[in-house]
């Protein structure tokens, strides 16, 4: 007996492609390196800046696979804070955003 090829849904990314092409669908990531099992350096260009920026985060490539495939990032990544979500979002660190939305106080 022979195999059935079954194609897979168009969309959709799975684990066989590396960890910098999954994030293809989020251009404003521009790379990511696994530290291991649970950890990954992801650089990311601000959309608030345009300045790249790399962070380390704990995340898993199935947590990638799922948010990039659809899932919510905070379904997905439910163990990020605020700061790591936004970041993979948007590019955003909280520095540049506390500089963004900092009150200032008018004399």
């Amino acid at each position: 007996m022979g195999t059935i090829d079954t194609p897979k849904p168009t969309g959709i990314i799975d684990h066989m492609t590396n960890i910098t092409e999954a994030f293809a669908t989020k251009p404003h990531i521009t790379r990511a390196n696994k530290l291991g099992d649970n950890r990954m350096v992801v650089c990311a260009i601000s959309a608030a800046t345009g300045v790249k920026h790399a962070m380390p985060l704990e995340i898993t490539e199935a947590q990638v696979y799922d948010w990039v495939n659809g899932a919510s990032i905070q379904d997905a990544m439910p163990q990020l804070s605020a700061e790591g979500r936004e970041f993979l979002m948007t590019g955003i660190t909280q520095v540049e955003w506390d500089s963004l939305f900092s009150e200032t106080e008018e004399d």
